[in-house]
């Protein structure tokens, strides 16, 4: 990529001894130096990299390929914290020879959430950038996060990049790359407006292809996860699953694990919501292939993956399997991305619901930072769903209902009626409905649909899969059976609560006494 930038020059094989001097700070520096230099000639890039930075020998370190470290810890520390460090102090003269590594720099600094940083790296570049080459393609791709994560500003800076590119792959934007710096749930980025879920998705479905051509694959998926998420919560079980595996397919063939763990993640909601034992086991199982897959920054893996199995076990009651530092709320221990944080704390808080935590829960809560509240519209609908469950459960119905009134007004415009039905049959007193008759008549059929055919299995399979006690012959209507006639309901109740008849009740149970090879109820228990 010589031959890009307006001063003349590219970094050198071998650095001068006077520069890297003249960045050395101690008495010991030569020692580290030679060290670092003999880690990179056998190829122990980290190694190299961690002793480099000790002494901010940022010659050396802007020489490296830098790309296989850019999420990767070196000596304990993210790399974030390195690049951050060059960007506010290494001297102009040795970032203006190495263009490539500076780019791969502000890339780092964007995903780490580090704006103001990304930012004056990306001005300073502009300013000795050719206008046309590859470099200043890889200028136009990273430069389009100024506007994340509004896919339709993103794209224009992505068209130009791709024209500029010519066929070939970013050198800075790579697969590996952590998606979303770590979010598995596409509406907690992306969906910023009431009303515009579905205008968003179209800009998605623009953007994704393009991005992720460029890109060798980074993202891939993401806009049928999106698409995923948008039909859940909209109650359209066949959609959502179809575009959840949709996108678990573009994803998996382009290693992006974290959309493979959003996809799992909404694979098993529905599952829960279908009362599919076997379904969510599937999707559990596919969480962990996620995670164990090779191509995506390991660490930020396996604590998306701890995250997510932690707000599913924390809706199922599973409170001993979730991670530690999950339940504890320690998040300081862990160099977390901001999405990756909020994902953290949305598990914390599901613990501390069920964990029947409630004043806990509400104010650890009213602690969150207003900007990570008001961050999308999907992040404030679940904010406020989530006080109207906190004061509700300790009685204040009028405070409840203030705060699910102003959770509609974030989730009806897009017809996202699900989870407003699903914490309804659970918490809300009849509040939703009465919100929804004298304000959202419209929504009215789609809410009580959802409640009548998701509210049981949610409850059926979340008591099934606590015990383990669901036998892989039994249908899921007979596993809802089995397990409220093991409550104690009677055949009346039982029928009340599935919107089916007696008589219903009754062939469903001699089939499941069938299957168990029981003769009475009482051996259901």
């Amino acid at each position: 990529m010589a031959g890009n930038t307006k001063t003349e020059g590219s970094s050198p094989k071998k650095t001068s001894t006077r520069v890297c001097r003249s960045s050395a700070r101690h008495e010991g520096d030569e020692d580290s130096l030679r060290a670092g230099d003999l880690c990179r000639d056998r190829g122990r890039l980290a190694e190299a990299l961690g002793l480099y930075a000790g002494i901010h020998a940022y010659e050396r370190i802007l020489a490296l390929n830098l790309s296989p470290v850019l999420f990767e810890k070196t000596g304990g520390m993210p790399f974030f914290r390195i690049a951050l460090d060059i960007a506010e102090h290494c001297p102009e003269e040795i970032r203006r020879k190495h263009p490539l590594a500076m780019l791969r720099v502000a890339w780092t600094l964007k995903v780490a959430g580090l704006d103001a940083a990304f930012g004056k790296v990306l001005d300073d570049l502009d300013e000795r950038l050719e206008e046309s080459g590859p470099l200043r393609a890889e200028w136009l791709l990273v430069s389009a996060y100024r506007h994340f994560p509004h896919a339709a500003e993103m794209l224009p800076s992505v068209r130009e990049a791709a024209a500029l590119f010519n066929g070939a792959c970013s050198q800075v934007i790579l697969p590996e790359a952590p998606w979303c710096s770590g979010d598995y749930c596409q509406l907690a980025e992306f969906h910023l407006r009431p009303g515009d879920a579905d205008r968003e998705a179209e800009a998605l479905e623009e953007f994704i292809p393009l991005y992720s051509r460029l890109t060798d694959g980074h993202g891939s998926g993401a806009d049928a996860l999106f698409r995923a998420e948008v039909a859940y919560h909209r109650g359209d079980m066949a959609k959502a699953e179809i575009y959840a595996y949709k996108a678990a397919f573009l994803a998996e063939s382009s290693r992006q694990s974290v959309i493979l763990l959003g996809t799992a993640k909404v694979l098993a909601d529905i599952a829960l919501l279908k009362a599919d034992a076997e379904g969510w086991r599937r999707a559990v199982k596919a969480m962990d292939r996620a995670a164990s897959s090779p191509g995506q920054t390991a660490w930020v893996v396996r604590v998306a993956l701890e995250t997510v199995r932690g707000a599913i076990l924390a809706e199922l009651q599973q409170q001993s399997r979730i991670a530690g530092w999950l339940k504890d709320g320690d998040f300081s221990s862990r160099p977390l991305f901001l999405p990756m944080r909020n994902n953290a704390l949305y598990a914390h808080v599901v613990y501390l619901l069920n964990q029947g935590e409630i004043t806990r829960f509400i104010g650890t809560l009213e602690a969150i930072p207003e900007e990570v509240v008001r961050k999308t519209a999907f992040s404030e609908f679940l904010f406020l769903l989530f006080m109207a469950l906190g004061y509700s459960l300790i009685g204040k119905r009028g405070q409840s209902a203030a705060f699910l009134e102003h959770a509609a007004e974030k989730a009806l415009p897009d017809g996202f009626v699900l989870s407003l039905a699903v914490c309804s049959i659970q918490t809300l007193q009849g509040l939703t409905e009465e919100l929804i008759k004298k304000r959202y008549p419209r929504h009215l059929e789609a809410f009580t649909t959802a409640m009548a055919r998701y509210g049981t299995g949610w409850e059926a399979l979340r008591h099934a899969v606590a015990r383990g006690v669901l036998p892989a012959d039994l249908t899921a209507r007979e596993c809802e059976v089995a397990l409220l006639a093991a409550e104690g309901l009677r055949n009346g109740e039982i029928a009340e609560r599935l919107l089916v008849t007696e008589n219903t009740v009754r062939a469903h149970l001699r089939t499941i006494f069938h299957k168990l090879d029981i003769d009475r109820r009482a051996k259901l228990k």
